[in-house]
């Protein structure tokens, strides 16, 4: 299996309830604008908890994904996940650190047609193979940051807040990846001229190791209920890979009630 990368424009709307208590819920749709029109190729629901105290933050997180059945490019196979973090707002900068673990599987199916010569009846005939691909994964990865919060009050009218936040992060993860494929024809016999490849099975297991080493520069305005956030996402992987490092930028736009 050969991916590549490319750049598409994404939006991704969510809305969220979240309780004094500490408890909420949130709903996203992840859609890419492609060929002309937006695609909503992806919905997720996350129940959560959050603990807010003066020098401590922490919460934990379930997320469940619902994918479209066909879309024209790669989307991992993980289905749920569970997320915790813990920050401490003690010091001068923040030091926070992440948790994730998320597994799933997809099955797609594609249908070939194989033609076969007889000698004995002196023609050829025609069956279809169907092809099984099962792909697996379970990835459990761990980020370190550390992040520094810089406020500006009544700079633009009174009670706005301009923010700007430097973060940098490290990586580490672990990755358990399974692809089996197997073949069913149309025929009763044994297929045996012409034939489909025999059924496979591969595995892979990374090593819970460093993975990459990241960056955020993060800008805000907040005035009221709303608030304004850009920010910029630099990556520099530390495996092997054709292309190291990445650069992603986006914008967030909120209303909260």
């Amino acid at each position: 299996m050969f991916v590549t990368s490319e750049k598409r424009l994404f939006f991704s709307p969510t809305l969220g309830y979240y309780h004094k208590t500490g408890l909420g819920i949130t709903t996203a749709a992840f859609m890419l604008y492609d060929k002309n029109k937006v695609n909503a190729y992806q919905f997720a629901v996350s129940p959560s908890f959050d603990l807010i105290r003066k020098k401590i933050s922490a919460g934990i997180a379930y997320t469940h994904y619902f994918n479209k059945d066909s879309v024209g490019f790669y989307m991992t196979p993980i289905q749920d996940e569970v997320f915790a973090y813990f920050s401490y707002k003690g010091w001068w900068a923040r030091p926070g650190i992440n948790v994730s673990y998320g597994w799933g599987s997809k099955t797609e199916y594609e249908k070939q047609q194989y033609l076969i010569y007889s000698r004995l009846l002196q023609r050829s005939e025609s069956y279809f193979v169907t092809i099984k691909n099962v792909e697996s994964v379970k990835d459990l990865s761990l980020t370190l940051s550390v992040r520094k919060d810089i406020d500006w009050y009544d700079v633009f009218s009174k009670d706005d807040n301009v923010m700007f936040t430097p973060v940098i992060l490290l990586n580490v993860a672990t990755q358990n990846f399974g692809f089996n494929t197997s073949y069913t024809n149309s025929q009763n016999a044994a297929i045996r001229i012409n034939g489909a490849p025999s059924n496979s099975e591969i595995s892979e297991t990374t090593d819970f190791a460093l993975q990459s080493v990241s960056a955020v520069l993060r800008a805000g305005y907040m005035k009221g209920r709303f608030l304004l956030q850009p920010q910029i996402f630099f990556d520099y992987a530390l495996w092997d890979t054709e292309k190291r490092f990445n650069t992603v930028y986006s914008v967030i736009v909120a209303l909260s009630f």
